[in-house]
């Protein structure tokens, strides 16, 4: 919507980010029956890289959203659970792997709890120096 509402009331800017040739194009992929409007995830990175880099009041309006998202990632999915889940997955694959003929047993799930936490606390200081600077 902030896009869209930008675009609206400063029109000079989506025409240079129209004519710049930064923004990717997708058409329909007919032989996997895709239509043009449904994209995959490079292009909508490729598109808000575009966005963000050519409009540049846009790109302010942006640069805070990356703690919003992690914020809201980490409510919705928390540490134990999530991590749970990825332990789970992974056994699931190594019996997929013993199966099909693996020599030896899956190993653990490498990632415990307490390693978890310190990336996420590492993250967290990177991301305060960071919002420190500017």
């Amino acid at each position: 919507v902030d896009y869209v509402v930008h675009f609206l009331w400063y029109p000079k800017d989506w025409a240079y980010l129209r004519d710049c040739g930064l923004l990717p194009k997708h058409s329909a992929e007919e032989e996997i029956d895709r239509p043009a409007y449904v994209i995959d995830a490079r292009h909508g990175t490729q598109t808000s890289m575009a966005i963000g880099s050519t409009t540049p009041a846009i790109g302010e309006s942006q640069m805070n959203l990356n703690f919003v998202k992690r914020q809201k990632q980490l409510e919705c999915h928390p540490t134990r659970k999530f991590l749970q889940e990825c332990s789970e997955e992974w056994m699931a694959y190594g019996q997929k792997f013993k199966v099909l003929g693996a020599p030896r047993e899956c190993p653990p799930y490498p990632y415990t709890l307490k390693i978890v936490e310190e990336l996420l606390a590492a993250n967290e200081e990177e991301a305060a120096l960071k919002a420190a600077r500017g």
